[in-house]
C-alpha cells in the first residue's frame, strides 16, 4: 500500500439518518386529513403547506436538501437507498426530525484517486480496526473519506502515522 496523505478536517461532523417510507405514510395522512378540512379558496396555500411540510422547511420529517448544500459546508453526503434517507456533513445542519448520532471527525484521503488503485479503504480500515477504532466510510467520485468518533481521533492518527502514512491538521 502507498503512502497516503490524510486531513483531519476541522469541526464536529454527524451522521444522521430519516425513514423515508415512515415520511411518505405520514405525508398521505396528513395530506388526507387536510383535504378533509380544506376550503375552497384555501387549495393554493394548503398545497403549499403539504410541500413545505414534506421537505422539512415547516415542521415536516424529510429535510430541506437544497438548505444542506446552500450552508456552504466542505463535505456533506447524501445517500438514499429506499426507506433510508442518510446525510453526514457539519454537526450544525442537521434538521429537526432526524435520528443522528454526532461526535464524529472527518479524516479525508487527498485525492483526486484512481478508480484504478485498490485497497486504500482496506488498508485504512485494518490499521483503525487493529488500534480499535470503528470507522464510518463515505467515498465520492474523487477520493475517500472515514469518520472516527472524537473520543477516537488520537488513536486514529496514532494508528495512520504508524502505517507510514502521513496525517495533517492535527
Amino acid at each position: 500500500m502507498r503512502k497516503l496523505v490524510v486531513d483531519v478536517r476541522p469541526g464536529e461532523y454527524v451522521v444522521a439518518r430519516w425513514d423515508t417510507e415512515r415520511d411518505a405514510s405520514m405525508d398521505t395522512e396528513r395530506d388526507a386529513s387536510m383535504d378533509t378540512e380544506r376550503d375552497a379558496s384555501m387549495d393554493t396555500e394548503r398545497d403549499a403547506s403539504v410541500d413545505t411540510a414534506r421537505h422539512g422547511r415547516s415542521g415536516g420529517v424529510s429535510p430541506d436538501l437544497a438548505a444542506l448544500f446552500a450552508a456552504g459546508a466542505a463535505f456533506v453526503s447524501v445517500t438514499c437507498n429506499g426507506g433510508e434517507l442518510s446525510v453526514v456533513g457539519p454537526v450544525d445542519i442537521v434538521p429537526d426530525g432526524a435520528v443522528a448520532e454526532a461526535g464524529w471527525r472527518l479524516l479525508t484521503v487527498e485525492g483526486p484517486l484512481e478508480f484504478t488503485l485498490t485497497g486504500i479503504m482496506a488498508a485504512l480500515a485494518g490499521e483503525l480496526a487493529a488500534a480499535g477504532v470503528s470507522l464510518f466510510a463515505v467515498s465520492t467520485y474523487d477520493t475517500d473519506h472515514v469518520l472516527v468518533k472524537d473520543a477516537d481521533l488520537t488513536r486514529a492518527v496514532a494508528a495512520l502515522r504508524e502505517a507510514g502514512h502521513e496525517v495533517r491538521g492535527t
